[in-house]
Order: C-alpha cells, then structure tokens, then sequence
C-alpha cells in the first residue's frame, strides 16, 4: 500500500443551525465553498446523517438528510438545480427522532426512494420509515415497518439477490444496551416482510452492506461500541447468524456511536473495512485514529493497523472513502468533535 499523506481541514460553524463552511489550509480543494440552510427559524432540525444520490433522474446529485428533534424528524430533501445551487429544502415527516438514512429503488420504477430509521430522543423507537419516490422530486408518507428497539443505523441493498432492494437495521437498544440487526425483505413491490432478527455485537449503531468473502453475496458490517466491528456473513436464503467479530484491541478506548466504512482501500480486488470508535464524554488518547481492517480476500483479515491525527485530541466519530485527487488510491476522510471544526484526509 502507498504511503499516507494527511491534510488537515478546519470547519468553522455559525450557531444557530448548524450551518457549516469549510476554510482550507492547504490548495488541495478550490477555495470556492456554498453555505445551504436547511432548517427553517421556526423549527429546528438537528441533521444527523445525509446522502448524495440522484433522486429526479437528471444527471446530478440531490442531497437527502435524516432529521432528529423532539419536535420533528423524518428526511429533509434538497434537488440539485444543476448549477451548483440547491432549491428550498423540503420537509418529510416520521413518527420518531431520526438517526440515519439510506435510499434505493424499493418498487423498481426507476427512482430512488427513501428509508430512515425512528431511533426516538430517548431511543424508544421499533420502527423504520419508508418514503417511496413519486417523481418530479417529491415523496410520498412515511410506511412504517416494525424493527428492534432503537433503530439507529440503516443500509439498503439487494442482500437475496432477486434483484430488488432490502433493508438492514442496527438495533442499538436503549442507550446501547441493544444487540440486534434486523433484515427486511423487499416482497419486490416496495413492500417487507416481517424483520428478521440476527444477532449484531454489543451497541450496534451504524451498518453497511457489502462483499467480505469471496461469495457472491452481500454481508453485513455493523460498527459497535468498545472497539468492535461486526461482519455478518450471508450463506443465503437471508440468513446472516455466521457472525464474527474484529476487535480493534488497545488503539482505542471504549466508544459511542462507532461508523463504519468499506472498500478496497489497497487495490487488491477486495473490500477493506475501516472502523471509526465514535464518541466519548471523557478524554481519550485515541486522537482521532482510524483502524484498517486489511481483507485477505476471503473474510479473513491482516491485523489491525491504525491511522493516527495528528490534531484530533477525541476519537473519529465517521470515516467515508473516495479517490479525492485522482491517482487511482481510495483516500480517507474523518471527523471528530475535538478540536472543533476540524477534519481529517488521509492521502493514500
């Protein structure tokens, strides 16, 4: 694998509202940044989780973000005017505090459609919210299917291969104490069958689907609490209880809120998994570090290695993966609340 290069990157955010800007300290990116409000002054919206995806089918990316509040959550939508600029964002609604989302094409029409999960301020949702795609970049009513208690994170993928969209849901119970993941099957009409429950680790929270072994099926990965990853393994006919788990051993202290992120980060035709601890109230020496699960091409993995801030004083709290400088290497991007505002790239 190449050598890392890491860039610093500081966010500066104006309170009310959570509006971010970015100021760079290096000429890697343009200078040129755009500030969108999402929230209206009547109503605040913490946004919790987004996703770029082509809901209207016109070439470019719209921005989908879960809500969460004690007075409103669901998914704000913003179309992509195709200039660089953003419309009024709109509105949709879900019964509880939203935690995640993820889209797909549920019924097959061609659009993509929407799914959040109803975590509940005080974790006590059972529910996810599934929004179906009308066209003209509207959606329809939240349809809400039953999961385990405190749905947090949430993936959508073909996981039976029958070539339609499923769902899967980390159930992080209440306050953590959950230990659950829940698969939904799509009928092939954008409707589920009832949820099926596989165990998930301790405290799962965020979730992502793809292939770890050298199947042709898509497996689970789930980012617990306390320094573990889980990979449930798909044998097929939906059964995900092949479970193994990879602990990230004395790198980090224990977490909240871990994420996950998955692709073949060292060009070897299979995908690696990269775990970011999440969260934690009290100091750590952990400093942002980032471990790198290496897959050996059958699910089977290389010991952990860490990447390391140099600035971060609190763990990573999200890790996302691209090719951001072109040289064919997948780069690494990461957060932390400690020190404000700042982000991490690593340059592989």
């Amino acid at each position: 694998m190449k050598s890392i290069f890491i860039l610093n990157l500081v966010l500066f955010t104006s309170f009310p509202f959570y509006n971010e800007t970015i100021a760079q300290t290096t000429p890697h990116f343009d200078s040129t940044y755009y500030q969108f409000i999402l929230n209206e002054t009547t109503s605040f919206r913490r946004h919790t989780s987004a996703r770029n995806a082509d809901m209207d089918n016109d070439g470019d990316s719209d921005v989908v973000v879960a809500n969460g509040t004690f007075s409103s959550a669901g998914f704000t939508f913003v179309r992509n005017l195709g200039n660089g600029f953003y419309s009024s964002p709109t509105h949709y609604l879900a019964s509880l505090f939203s935690n995640d989302v993820a889209v797909g094409d549920f019924n097959n029409d061609g659009l993509k459609d929407v799914v959040v999960s109803n975590t509940g301020i005080n974790w006590e949702g059972t529910i996810i919210s599934v929004f179906l795609n009308l066209g003209n970049a509207s959606f329809g009513p939240a349809v809400n299917y039953t999961v385990g208690r405190g749905p947090i994170g949430v993936t959508a993928a073909d996981l039976d291969n029958d070539g339609d969209i499923d769902i899967a849901v980390a159930n992080n119970g209440s306050f953590g104490n959950g230990s659950t993941v829940s698969v939904l099957v799509n009928n092939g009409n954008a409707t589920f069958q009832n949820a099926l429950t596989f165990p998930g680790g301790n405290a799962p929270f965020k979730i992502r689907a793809a292939r770890i072994n050298n199947d042709n099926l898509l497996d689970l990965v789930v980012a617990n609490g306390s320094r573990i990853v889980n990979i449930l393994f798909n044998t097929g006919n939906n059964n995900f209880t092949n479970r193994v788990e990879l602990i990230s051993e004395s790198g980090f202290s224990n977490g909240l809120y871990g994420a996950v992120a998955i692709d073949d980060i060292d060009n070897d035709n299979d995908n690696d998994i990269l775990y970011a601890p999440g969260f934690r109230f009290t100091g750590s020496s952990d400093r942002g570090s980032v471990a790198l699960f290496r897959n050996q091409g059958t699910g089977t993995f290389n010991p952990v290695q860490y990447l390391q801030s140099v600035l971060f004083t609190l763990p990573s709290t999200d890790v996302e993966v691209a090719d951001l400088n072109g040289d064919g290497w997948k780069d690494i991007v990461t957060t932390s609340p400690l020190p404000e505002q700042l982000m991490d790239i690593w340059f592989i």
